[in-house]
């Protein structure tokens, strides 16, 4: 099952999956025309950052197309922590930005690990450790360790600015979005 963020003829943005054929989409967000960005938390469970005056957190039950509004003014990422399986998201205030975890068997939230100041990209490697990027190069964190971010390597030299960031499931590639003057 592939999922995608699909921008329709009304302008709404909703979730849909396929299995095989791209033509053949299922909608999954009944009700929502607003989605961004989402992550599969479980086989019926999916965060969605939605548009709505800036962006919303909400957790959708797919099996009866329910949803709560979970928080407000998020950032863009939305991530799964491959340990414990619970959901993590950024939370924004200005440059300043904190991951946040959602335990799903509690339903609290309390914070993860600072982020890096005004990045909003990040993704988790195999081992459980974030990655995120600034100005061209590639730090580390350890959230449940120093929680302390590393440089691990400066690519502004060849790859340049880059700002997306996503890991193969085998941890051995990555996969960035780089850009030269203002970021997009």
């Amino acid at each position: 099952m592939i999922g995608i963020v699909q921008v329709d003829a009304d302008k709404g943005q909703r979730l849909y999956q396929f299995t095989g054929d791209p033509q053949e989409l299922s909608i999954i967000t009944q009700g929502i025309d607003s989605v961004a960005y989402f992550t599969w938390l479980n086989d019926t469970t999916v965060a969605l950052a939605c548009l709505n005056n800036g962006m919303e957190l909400y957790i959708y039950e797919v099996n009866n197309s329910q949803y709560v509004v979970l928080e407000k003014n998020i950032g863009r990422c939305l991530l799964r922590e491959p340990l414990l399986g619970d959901m993590i998201f950024t939370r924004k205030s200005g440059d300043n930005v904190t991951l946040v975890k959602y335990e799903m068997s509690t339903g609290e939230s309390s914070t993860y690990v600072e982020g890096l100041s005004g990045v909003d990209d990040y993704v988790f490697n195999k081992e459980g450790k974030l990655l995120a990027s600034k100005e061209g190069k590639l730090f580390m964190c350890d959230p449940n360790g120093d929680q302390k971010w590393n440089e691990m390597a400066d690519f502004s030299k060849t790859i340049g600015t880059f700002y997306r960031i996503a890991a193969s499931p085998d941890g051995k590639r990555l996969a960035v979005v780089s850009y030269k003057g203002k970021r997009p």
